[in-house]
C-alpha cells in the first residue's frame, strides 16, 4: 500500500509529463483497437504489422513514461520520450506525405511540433539532472 502511495504521489508531481503519457497511451489504444481516424493515414502508407508495432509503441513509450515518473526512474522515463518523439515525427511525416498541406494537417504538425519540444525540454532536464518545481513545492527565497 505504502509504495502504491509513493507512486501515486511522484506521478501527480508531473501533471504535463502525465498529460503527454496519457495521450500516447490512449493514442496506442485507439490505434490498436481502430477506434479513430488516425489509423487511416498509417494504414495508407504502412503494412499492417507496422501499424500495429506503431500503436504498440506509443502504447509502451506512454507506459516507460508513467513508469519513470512514479518510481521514479530518470533512465525509463527518458525512454519513454525518445519514442514519443519518434513516433510523432513517423505520424507527422506520414500525414504530411498523404494528405499534403491543409489547414487540418498545419494544425496537427504545430500540435506534434510543441509535444516534440516538450519531450525534448524534459529530456534535456533528465540529462542534466535537473528538478523542476513540482506541484505543491514553492523554492525558498
Amino acid at each position: 500500500m505504502r509504495r502504491t502511495s509513493s507512486f501515486i504521489n511522484n506521478i501527480n508531481r508531473y501533471p504535463f509529463e502525465i498529460l503527454i503519457a496519457g495521450l500516447a497511451i490512449i493514442s496506442g489504444l485507439v490505434g490498436l483497437l481502430h477506434a479513430g481516424l488516425q489509423n487511416n493515414v498509417l494504414d495508407k502508407l504502412l503494412q499492417s504489422w507496422q501499424v500495429v508495432f506503431f500503436n504498440i509503441s506509443y502504447l509502451v513509450a506512454g507506459l516507460c513514461l508513467v513508469a519513470g515518473l512514479g518510481i521514479p526512474r530518470r533512465d525509463i522515463e527518458g525512454a519513454g520520450l525518445v519514442l514519443i518523439i519518434m513516433s510523432v515525427v513517423v505520424r507527422s511525416f506520414a500525414e504530411l506525405a498523404l494528405l499534403g498541406i491543409n489547414g487540418l494537417i498545419v494544425t496537427s504538425l504545430l500540435f506534434n511540433f510543441m509535444v516534440i519540444i516538450a519531450c525534448t525540454i524534459r529530456i534535456l532536464q533528465l540529462l542534466k539532472k535537473e528538478i523542476i518545481i513540482k506541484i505543491g513545492e514553492l523554492p525558498e527565497e
